[in-house]
């Protein structure tokens, strides 16, 4: 009897503790803008609770008991209103803290999709530019390739903004140029009259997609870490190495819902959009979903390497 008595105290604190594990017993929110400045004024709640900004903290910080699953809403009269479920962040949490960091996106701004998770991430748009990665790895910026590039590109009444095209001289600025892995491929293109593109779907964005010495090809992204980080993304929106709803045809017939230039690529898992297909990509996937597409999404951003 004794030990029945033991067996079912101790079930029912494993019980409780299991239960107090699944809350988070404080909020830590760190709010930016899409130069990773910090937001100080947004109102913030967390299922209902607002959670104010503490100064000592720079952050937006309150202890409380919170569901595991929790719904965060920020507001600022200068932004979007964001609104995010517990699924959709990622936290470095740790002894019962949840902690992250938001973007704010102001109504003027492009974003992109950081993961599947549909995390938002603002950027400030440079619609006269966009961003080209030559194949050749460490390329010369005399190399016979560069210059068989440029030659190409002004058939086309396009030309090299040679902002970055040069390795700067002082000491400082060559560690952190030379910190960024592949920038001598990077290459920033506008038109001869430096007008803006077709933010949609850009012809000369398909142009140089097909050149056969261009690895890469999309819209110019600089998050404000540093003048030199870039990033894009292509045309292209990942699904699951495992479909778990549809099988092919399915994902085909949603896909001609929308465009019948989309189609979806089994082998690489991927739906495939025209190469003409400049910013709209974010506005694509919320095209899916809202006609239910349930399959988790990805953009294909590529990524600069940063050296330590």
């Amino acid at each position: 009897m004794k030990t029945a008595f033991i067996i079912i105290i101790s079930l029912a604190c494993h019980l409780l503790y299991a239960q107090n594990d699944r809350n988070y017993h404080s909020m830590e929110l760190t709010l930016l803008n899409s130069q990773n400045e910090p937001i100080v004024d947004a109102k913030v709640w967390v299922d209902g609770v607002q959670i104010p900004y503490e100064a000592q903290y720079r952050c937006y910080f309150k202890k409380d008991t919170f569901n595991f699953l929790f719904d965060v809403e920020v507001i600022h009269a200068d932004y979007d209103t964001l609104r995010y479920n517990r699924q959709n962040l990622s936290s470095y949490a740790s002894n019962h803290t949840f902690r992250a960091h938001l973007w704010l996106i102001r109504p003027t701004e492009k974003y992109y999709y950081a993961s599947s998770e549909w995390l938002k991430m603002p950027y400030q748009p440079q619609a006269n530019k966009l961003l080209v990665i030559l194949k050749s790895q460490n390329l010369p910026k005399h190399d016979s390739l560069y210059v068989r590039f440029e030659n190409e590109i002004k058939k086309f009444g396009l030309k090299i903004n040679k902002t970055f095209t040069e390795r700067p001289t002082d000491p400082a600025e060559q560690w952190l140029y030379d910190s960024h892995d592949g920038l001598s491929n990077y290459i920033i293109i506008q038109k001869e009259d430096e007008t803006d593109f077709e933010t949609d779907f850009c012809p000369e964005l398909a142009t140089l997609r097909y050149l056969d010495m261009v690895q890469y090809a999309g819209p110019l992204i600089t998050t404000g870490i540093n003048k030199y980080y870039m990033t894009t993304y292509v045309n292209y929106i990942s699904l699951s190495r495992q479909l778990m709803y549809y099988d092919a045809d399915q994902i085909h017939s949603f896909l001609q819902q929308i465009d019948k230039r989309f189609y979806f690529d089994e082998k690489q898992m991927c739906i495939v959009l025209p190469p003409e297909t400049n910013e709209s990509i974010p506005q694509i996937m919320e095209q899916l979903r809202a006609i239910g597409f349930r399959e988790k999404m990805s953009m294909s951003m590529i990524w600069m390497a940063v050296l330590d």
